[in-house]
């Protein structure tokens, strides 16, 4: 049975900790900004820890 591939758009997006937590970016913070709210835009600086399937990520991702 030949290698599965890395769903590569995923593996751009998200990491993999080593305790096996999910760090992803916040979305909507590439334009459109001047209408958010200064609250907002601070709060999307951060990175966010996702709650998911770690199972289904490693098998995605190959790992």
């Amino acid at each position: 049975m030949p290698k599965l591939k890395t769903r590569k758009s995923l593996s751009k997006r998200i990491t993999l900790t080593k305790t096996d937590k999910v760090i992803a970016r916040k979305v909507a913070q590439n334009h459109f900004l001047a209408k958010q709210s200064g609250d907002s835009r601070r709060s999307k600086r951060k990175t966010q820890i996702i709650d998911t399937s770690i199972k289904k990520l490693k098998r995605v991702l190959n790992q």
